[in-house]
């Protein structure tokens, strides 16, 4: 009788290992994208509420924070442009709704970094820059 030898061990499980790991990282993917749904949200929005990475000198740039969870929660905001530095103090209304500050003053060009804290954790962050407003 002739012997035979087979592969079919080792490379099944390589490609159980390879399966496993393309779940493990399709779960992890997953949950990053789910992770941005939590219970805070800053950013900086237009006069229509959009969300902006570019703010126009003049225009004020409106900062917009959520706590899903909870109401009247205490934050604080601090915006740096490298140079400067500024720290607001604000309470959300309900759970879910929409708090906002306006900010005035924006000098172009510059990048402006806005960090949402509550207690002395830092729950959100946004980038922008402030652009000079174009002439037409």
């Amino acid at each position: 009788m002739p012997v035979t030898s087979t592969h079919a061990g080792p490379r099944r499980g390589r490609r159980l290992r390879a399966i496993t790991a393309a779940l493990l990282v399709s779960a992890l993917t997953l949950l990053a994208l789910l992770h941005g749904h939590g219970r805070f949200e800053g950013s900086v929005v237009n006069a229509g509420d959009e969300k902006v990475y570019v703010a126009r000198q003049g225009e004020g740039a409106r900062l917009r924070f959520v706590d899903r969870d909870r109401a009247g929660t205490a934050y604080r905001v601090l915006v740096t442009t490298g140079s400067t530095s500024t720290r607001l103090l604000g309470r959300t209304g309900r759970a879910g709704a929409a708090s906002r500050m306006v900010l005035r003053d924006l000098r172009s060009p510059s990048r402006v970094s806005v960090r949402w804290m509550v207690g002395e954790r830092v729950v959100a962050r946004w980038v922008f820059l402030v652009r000079l407003t174009k002439r037409g």
